[in-house]
C-alpha cells in the first residue's frame, strides 16, 4: 500500500533525523514498498499531498516530516550549511589522495554523502584499493593526517575518518548485513558520492554475496605494513575484530566501525513505525 510505505520511508528519515523533499521520498522509498514496484513521481507527489491534509505528515518549503517532527526543518538547514564546510576541507584531502598510486576510487559516506553533518561529525570516507595493496594504501593515507593531526583522535574540528578500505575485487558487500535485515546499510550503499571514481567502481557495488575472491598475492611491503599497523592497533580494535561485521581486518576489507549503530536504527524505524499504526514489515530482504 502506497500510503504505508511513504509513513515508512518518512520514518526512516525520521531515525536519521533528515526531512526529505517530494523527490528525496520517491527516490528512497525502494525498500518499504515490498514485493510492489515504485509508482511515479506524480503519483507519490499526490499522495503525499493527502497525507498531508490527514495530518498524517507535514511540510515547509518543500521539505516533508512526519506529524511532531518540525524540527527536522530547521535541522536540515543547519546540516546543509555545515556540510558545505566541510567539503571544502575535504576537498583538499581528496587532492592528496588521489596521488596514492594503489587508490582506486574515494567516496564520501555516512552522513557526508546526505550534506546532513553535525558540527562534531567526522568527514567519512570510504577508499577503494588495488587488490593486494590495502594495508599499503592505508599506511600510505593516514600517516599524512595523523602527522597533521586531522584524524578523529586528534581533533574535533572537521576531522577526516578514513575508517573503511575495500579491495577493488571485494565490491559484494552482503556479508556485512545484519541478520534480520539491514536498512541502513541499504541506505549508506546507495548514497555513496563519488569524489573519484574512474573506474566507475560504484556500479560494482551491491548488497550480494558474489562469487569468494582467491586470495590475493601480497608483496612484501605490504606484508610489513599489515604487521606495523597491527601493533599500532587499539586493543579494542584487535578485540572485537572479525568477531561480527563491526570490525574487520583482512586482506579485502578493513572496517573499523566500533559504534555501529545499525541495529539501533533498525529497531527504532520498527518501533516508530509501531507507533503509526503500520502493520508488521519484514526486514529481511533489505
Amino acid at each position: 500500500m502506497l500510503r504505508d510505505a511513504l509513513l515508512r520511508t518518512l520514518a526512516w528519515f525520521a531515525t536519521q533525523e533528515y526531512a526529505p523533499t517530494a523527490f528525496e521520498v520517491w527516490k528512497w522509498m525502494d525498500p518499504w514498498t515490498g514485493d510492489a514496484s515504485t509508482p511515479a513521481f506524480l503519483v507519490v507527489r499526490r499522495e503525499l499531498g493527502e497525507l498531508c491534509q490527514h495530518g498524517d505528515i507535514i511540510t515547509q518549503d518543500g521539505l516533508f516530516a512526519l506529524a511532531g517532527y518540525e524540527s527536522l526543518f530547521t535541522l536540515r538547514e543547519e546540516r546543509a550549511r555545515d556540510s558545505v564546510q566541510k567539503l571544502r576541507r575535504l576537498n583538499r584531502v581528496v587532492r592528496f589522495l588521489r596521488l596514492l598510486p594503489t587508490l582506486r576510487a574515494i567516496f564520501a559516506c555516512n552522513t557526508l554523502a546526505w550534506s546532513h553533518t553535525r558540527p562534531e561529525s567526522d568527514l567519512d570516507l570510504l577508499l577503494v584499493v588495488r587488490h593486494g595493496w590495502l594495508w599499503t594504501t592505508r599506511l600510505l593515507a593516514t600517516l599524512p593526517l595523523a602527522l597533521l593531526r586531522l584524524r578523529p583522535e586528534e581533533t574535533k574540528q572537521n576531522p577526516v575518518c578514513l575508517s573503511f578500505f575495500l579491495s577493488e575485487k571485494a565490491t559484494h558487500l552482503g556479508s556485512l548485513r545484519l541478520s534480520g535485515g539491514d536498512p541502513y546499510l541499504w541506505y549508506w550503499l546507495h548514497a555513496l558520492i563519488p569524489l573519484h571514481d574512474p573506474l566507475r567502481i560504484k556500479e560494482q557495488l551491491d548488497l550480494s554475496l558474489g562469487e569468494k575472491e582467491s586470495p590475493a598475492s601480497v608483496s612484501s611491503i605490504e606484508r610489513i605494513c599489515e604487521k606495523f599497523e597491527w601493533v599500532l592497533m587499539p586493543s579494542e580494535i584487535k578485540r572485537i575484530a572479525n568477531t561480527d561485521t563491526r570490525v574487520i581486518l583482512s586482506r579485502d576489507m578493513l572496517k573499523f566501525h566500533v559504534g555501529d549503530r545499525r541495529l539501533h536504527f533498525r529497531e527504532a524505524h520498527r518501533a516508530l513505525c509501531e507507533a503509526l499504526g503500520l502493520p508488521p514489515f519484514d526486514y529481511e530482504n533489505i
